[in-house]
C-alpha cells in the first residue's frame, strides 16, 4: 500500500541520513520504525495486564505465591 505522509525537513533528511547508513531504503526505515512503535505498543499492553492483576492480587500472600508459581514455570517453557 503506498501512503502520503508529511515530515517536518528536518527530520525527513535525518530519516534519509539513517536510511543510507543501514543501506536501506526509507520505505523500509519507516516500516521498521512503525513495527518497532507496534511492538512496544503489544509490549506496554501486556506490562498494563500484568499490573492490573498485581493490584487485583493486592497483598494476599497465598494468591501471589500461586501467581509467582504459575509464572515460573512458564518461564521454563519459553526459548531464551
Amino acid at each position: 500500500m503506498r501512503a502520503t505522509i508529511t515530515l517536518p525537513d528536518q527530520l525527513f533528511m535525518s530519516a534519509d541520513r539513517l536510511a543510507a547508513r543501514l543501506g536501506i531504503t526509507r520505505s523500509q526505515l519507516v516500516e521498521q520504525a512503525v513495527l518497532h512503535l507496534l511492538g512496544n505498543s503489544d509490549a506496554q499492553g501486556i506490562t498494563d495486564a500484568l499490573n492490573e492483576v498485581y493490584r487485583r492480587v493486592g497483598h494476599d500472600r497465598d494468591e501471589l505465591r500461586i501467581l509467582t508459581s504459575l509464572q515460573l514455570a512458564s518461564l521454563a517453557r519459553e526459548s531464551w
